[in-house]
């Protein structure tokens, strides 16, 4: 799934149906609003971490979501894996995810997150805290993809807007504009 776009990494138990349903629910409606598709401009891979889970579930869940996404050309770039209990620990461990199982429930405790990550499979950023705004995401995607995706307003918009690894969300850069406007105006004094 690497080596053009980049990547969007989510892990989740997809019987659960209490966070991961959430989670998945608030990705959904980032991703309508999302004017990038999986499979153009990045690819999108959900991973369960149940390893009892198997492929005919995933792709259940693949059929169901890409109805409700309403955009039938993101079939090629979505992706939903299942796979063993030492396939999931390795991959989990890589992005530094950890999640414990739960007998009594039957679910796993796990943090919610959207993980980006760079064509070369760099990880380049965290979304964590059960809200994936659309702009976010796709500030994250250009930056994961080095500016190979989006416009030139989105160029500038990176010249505005930086990530905070603390609140997992970008947000405008003040002291950047301040030093912008008072360049502009030392310069139209000048002028």
């Amino acid at each position: 799934y690497f080596g053009s776009k980049p990547l969007a990494l989510v892990m989740i138990q997809y019987r659960c149906t209490m966070l991961c349903t959430e989670e998945m629910n608030v990705l959904m409606a980032s991703l309508k609003e999302l004017k990038f598709t999986p499979g153009k401009e990045f690819n999108l891979v959900i991973v369960s971490i149940d390893p009892r889970e198997d492929a005919e579930l995933a792709m259940g869940k693949k059929i169901s979501y890409l109805a409700e996404y309403g955009r039938p050309e993101a079939a090629a770039g979505w992706h939903w894996l299942t796979g063993g209990k030492n396939e999931i620990d390795k991959l989990a461990a890589s992005i530094g995810y950890h999640y414990v199982y739960d007998p009594k429930t039957d679910q796993y405790a796990h943090p919610d997150g959207v993980v980006l990550i760079t064509p070369e499979g760099k990880i380049a950023r965290y979304f964590f805290r059960l809200e994936y705004p659309a702009r976010d995401l796709r500030l994250g995607l250009i930056e994961a993809s080095r500016n190979r995706i989006g416009t030139p307003l989105d160029a500038i918009a990176l010249l505005c807007y930086h990530y905070n690894p603390i609140t997992g969300r970008y947000a405008l850069q003040v002291m950047g504009l301040v030093r912008g406007a008072s360049a502009a105006m030392v310069l139209g004094i000048c002028a």
